[in-house]
């Protein structure tokens, strides 16, 4: 997967405002998909997909923060982190919850 964050660009006003995603580094991950859930918002049916991704500890995965995304670069899907990276019970790897499904 592909992590990427959103650059801070000035809107010409001296303000600043959301950019572009710019891609971080790209690394192995580990999908485990936990129970989703679906919700009804202004009639339509939207579906959450929560998950824990596992990803090798090192100096660029430990930089990981709720404000990035994961993107499979196979599939396209758009995987939001919810929570900094902890340690996993397997020693050398980071655990972190990530969310697909809503809007990046």
């Amino acid at each position: 997967m592909r992590f990427e964050v959103r650059a801070v660009a000035d809107d010409g006003h001296g303000n600043e405002e959301s950019g572009d995603w710019t891609a971080q580094f790209t690394v192995w991950v580990k999908v485990r998909e936990l129970r989703g859930g679906e919700s009804v918002i202004a009639d339509r049916l939207t579906g959450k997909t929560p998950a824990i991704l596992t990803v090798r500890d090192s100096s660029e995965t430990r930089q990981i923060v709720p404000e990035w995304r994961a993107v499979d670069v196979n599939s396209g899907a758009v995987w939001n982190v919810r929570e900094d990276p902890r340690e996993a019970d397997n020693a050398g790897y980071l655990d972190f919850l990530a969310e697909k499904g809503v809007v990046t």
